[in-house]
């Protein structure tokens, strides 16, 4: 979606995550572009706790042809200094920011799925907007709306979804399937 050139990140290394769960990752994400039939300005990004880790795709991942390349381990991050410290070939995202603070604020759940509908007219105005607003603001307020559900939708054209594991996030695209 947003790469903010604000963002500092570390890498350990630059090997692949060895996360046993990116095989499952992707076939759950091809899987869901198959029955969504997502456009080139959509996307789904999915982040996963592995330990106190988080491993995540990037944005704007071809989901057609997704693999291990496109994940990245994030190790640590402090949202006030902005700085990641990660291990996997790839460079830390806008996005990635708010599902590390989601995740890390959500110790019940382990699952976080952000999908991400666009239309082309409201791109530019979504991109502004993420620039104005931080990371901690935009988290702060997705997880007031996680109090009431476990499917939130945001006025940014965006839906998050938290569960504790693929199985019961598939269920929920399922049953509500109708409208993404």
């Amino acid at each position: 979606m947003i790469i903010d050139r604000r963002i500092q990140s570390v890498k350990l290394t630059n090997e692949l995550s060895n996360f046993f769960l990116i095989p499952d990752i992707i076939k759950f994400i091809k899987e869901l572009n198959e029955k969504i039939n997502f456009k080139s300005d959509e996307d789904i990004i999915i982040s996963i706790k592995y330990g106190k880790r988080v491993v995540i795709n990037n944005s704007n991942s071809n989901l057609s042809n997704i693999n291990p390349n496109d994940f990245v381990e994030i190790v640590d991050y402090n949202p006030l200094k902005n700085m990641f410290l990660t291990i996997g070939p790839n460079k830390p995202d806008f996005n990635m920011t708010i599902h590390w603070i989601v995740q890390n604020a959500r110790r019940d759940k382990n699952v976080l799925v952000q999908i991400i509908r666009n239309n082309l007219i409201e791109i530019n105005q979504n991109i502004k907007d993420k620039i104005k607003e931080t990371s901690i603001e935009i988290s702060k307020d997705i997880l007031k709306k996680f109090r009431e559900s476990d499917i939130i939708y945001t006025d940014k054209q965006e839906i998050f979804l938290i569960g504790n594991n693929l199985k019961e996030i598939n269920l929920m695209i399922n049953n509500k399937i109708e409208d993404l």
